[in-house]
């Protein structure tokens, strides 16, 4: 009853608020029966804020912030106003000084409120303390996992919080700023927490896998990531076609595309097969697997004749396949998939100019033989006019 007539009284400030009425909001705050609520405090503070008077507002969070409140509503609120004004320090504050509480005697058994959990790794985040967001999300995974079958399963699901942890760790060694730059095995050496983000991430795609769900795409591309930074290019190429779903005997696995599967309240995103594809041809790139990278991108393109960045991976992967051949590379046959590309798709660019860059190598002299270099203008000169005919108008 009294949580009735609670709510009752708050509702008017409420649509106030949603009405961006925060003139009256405020005036409805002052009431004397509700302006010593700590709730009504954090909403008045909002209506402060959004009229542009952050000191005010910041001096009435002060007040509730000084009472160290665990309700879930008056944190939230408290918080959004501090998240405004950028003062995300003392937002850390609020969560920290709430969990203290409840993992004193405070919950059953010193159990942290899982959302409060969340939101404090938020706010680390948000302040850059990687460090830290790093040791929460360690803690929130082993209470998840510690939760006995009558919890609700959303949340007993503690896979999300090694991914969590994984990330927080690359953060903390710098993230790409310290990767590759003075060599493969110097970069290994600098930052030898990867390692662990590598096993920790690696137990997360595991415990997926055992309970007979999929990675989402980000977690697969933080695995594969994190295996690049450490030079292990061809362990990386593995684990994406396994855990991405375009190998390994998983149905549909990576040509999905875009899934929603419920996990504490979440959506995840799988990966869809063009960015597995894109991953896949940077890895044989740096691998030097030429005929492979051809391959793949010959197969995307095909699929997306228009989309450039495919086109490009299959150009160098044929210049480069030629070199280490020594011979014409098949830029015959190049030719011939390029045109044969050309009348399937007569409105698509990308084969027509993926056509003028085959040409432009043959006057830079690859590929050697009859109709090498120079002979090449004139041609490439009527391909440019064709091109310019065919799509100069808008």
């Amino acid at each position: 009853m009294a949580d009735d007539v609670r709510a009752r009284k708050l509702q008017p400030i409420y649509n106030a608020l949603d009405a961006r009425n925060y003139k009256m909001a405020i005036k409805l705050c002052t009431k004397k029966d509700l302006e010593r609520w700590d709730i009504v405090k954090t909403l008045k503070a909002h209506a402060l804020e959004r009229l542009g008077k952050v000191e005010e507002a910041l001096e009435v969070c002060a007040e509730v912030a000084a009472h160290k409140p665990t309700d879930e509503t008056v944190l939230n609120t408290l918080v959004l106003t501090y998240k405004l004004t950028g003062h995300t320090r003392e937002a850390i504050a609020c969560y920290e000084a709430a969990l203290a509480q409840e993992t004193q005697g405070g919950r059953e058994g010193g159990l942290m409120n899982m959302e409060n959990g969340r939101e404090l790794v938020y706010c680390y985040v948000r302040g850059k303390e990687w460090g830290k967001a790093q040791l929460l999300a360690i803690r929130l995974y082993k209470q998840c996992s510690s939760l006995p079958p009558s919890f609700p399963p959303s949340l007993r699901s503690a896979t999300q919080y090694l991914f969590w942890a994984g990330t927080m760790m690359f953060l903390k060694e710098g993230g790409r700023e310290g990767g590759r730059g003075g060599g493969e095995e110097e970069g290994v050496r600098a930052r030898p927490m990867l390692a662990l983000a590598v096993r920790m991430v690696q137990k997360g795609l595991e415990e997926r896998e055992r309970l007979g769900g999929r990675a989402s795409g980000e977690e697969v591309g933080l695995y594969v990531m994190l295996l690049e930074e450490q030079g292990e290019d061809e362990r990386a190429l593995e684990a994406l076609r396994k855990w991405g779903g375009r190998e390994g005997g998983r149905e549909g696995g990576g040509e999905q595309g875009k899934a929603a599967r419920e996990e504490g309240g979440g959506t995840m995103l799988f990966m869809s097969e063009r960015e597995q594809a894109g991953m896949e041809g940077g890895l044989l790139s740096r691998l030097r697997r030429w005929e492979e990278a051809a391959a793949l991108h010959k197969t995307q393109v095909e699929k997306h004749p228009d989309q450039w960045q495919e086109w490009v991976g299959l150009q160098e992967a044929w210049r480069e396949r030629g070199k280490e051949g020594g011979k014409d590379g098949g830029m015959e046959e190049e030719l011939v998939f390029m045109k044969r590309l050309q009348a399937v798709h007569p409105l698509c660019r990308g084969p027509h100019l993926a056509e003028l860059e085959w040409r432009k190598r043959r006057v830079e002299g690859e590929g050697g033989g009859e109709g090498g270099g120079g002979g090449e203008e004139g041609e490439g000169g009527r391909v440019v006019a064709g091109y310019v005919t065919r799509f100069g108008r808008k």
